[in-house]
C-alpha cells in the first residue's frame, strides 16, 4: 500500500507577510518559525487573516502551557510594590505601598500593616534582664510582650528604649501584670519622652510579670513605618 503524505502549506512569518496570499476556504497555512497557523476562508488575505487560537480546554490539557502559566499554589513575592498616589482621573489610589520584608501595608495613606513580633530583649538597658521582651506594630498600635523582667542587677529605673517606628509622643501611663499570679498589686510604669520605659521607683527585688507572659496594646504611634 502506498503511503500518502499530506504537507501543509508553509513558510516563515516574514515570507507569508511578504507574499500575502489569500488561502482557499479551509486551507491551512503554517509559520515554520513561530509555530502559529491560519485557516483560509477564500476571501481574506494572509495579513488580515486571524491566527487560529486554541480553546481554553485545549490549553488546560497542555501540560507545557499549564506548568508555565497556571497559578502557583504558594507563590513567593519579593521586592516592594509602590502604586501611584492617584490614577488618571485624579482619584486616590487604594494601595499606596506594600513591603513584605517589613510587614508594611498602606491603604489610602493609612498604615495597616503588621511587623510581627520583634525581639528587643537584647536592648534592655541599665542591667535590666528579661525572659522575653518583644514589640509589635499593627497599623499605628504598638503591642508589648514581656515576661520575667528583673531589676536584680539594675542600676536605674530606665528599662528600655523603643526603636524608631514604635515610639509614642508624650507620657503614657501603663500598668503591668503583678510580680506573680498570687500578688494582685499592679506595678505602674510610664513611657518617658515617648520611647523610654521607666518605673517611678524600683528595688533589686522588683520584677515585672514574673513567670507570666504579659501581652497587650500599649500605645499608638505617628512614627514612619519601621525598617
Amino acid at each position: 500500500m502506498t503511503i500518502q503524505r499530506i504537507k501543509l502549506r508553509r513558510g516563515t512569518a516574514a515570507a507569508w507577510t511578504s507574499a500575502n496570499p489569500t488561502l482557499a476556504a479551509g486551507e491551512p497555512g503554517y509559520e515554520t518559525d513561530t509555530g502559529k497557523h491560519k485557516i483560509g476562508n477564500g476571501a481574506t488575505a494572509w495579513a488580515s487573516l486571524a491566527y487560529v487560537v486554541p480553546t481554553a480546554a485545549a490549553l488546560a490539557a497542555d501540560s507545557a502551557f499549564t506548568s508555565q502559566f497556571a497559578p502557583k499554589a504558594n507563590p513567593t513575592f519579593t521586592g516592594n510594590v509602590v502604586v501611584p498616589t492617584a490614577n488618571a482621573a485624579g482619584e486616590a489610589a487604594q494601595v499606596t505601598a506594600i513591603d513584605p520584608t517589613t510587614g508594611r501595608l498602606a491603604i489610602g495613606g493609612i498604615e495597616m500593616g503588621d511587623t510581627g513580633w520583634r525581639d528587643i530583649k537584647s536592648t534592655l538597658t541599665n542591667g535590666w534582664v528579661a525572659g522575653a521582651f518583644a514589640i509589635r506594630r499593627v497599623g499605628c498600635t504598638i503591642w508589648v510582650r514581656m515576661q520575667s523582667v528583673s531589676a536584680a542587677a539594675a542600676t536605674s529605673n530606665s528599662i528600655i528604649l523603643l526603636p524608631v517606628g514604635f515610639r509614642t509622643s508624650g507620657v503614657w501611663v501603663v500598668n503591668h501584670l503583678p510580680p506573680s499570679a498570687s500578688n494582685a498589686t499592679l506595678i505602674p510604669s510610664y513611657w518617658k519622652n515617648g520611647n523610654e520605659l521607666t518605673l517611678p521607683s524600683y528595688t533589686s527585688a522588683t520584677k515585672l510579670s514574673d513567670g507570666i507572659l504579659y501581652e497587650k496594646p500599649m500605645h499608638t504611634t505617628l512614627d514612619a513605618w519601621p525598617s
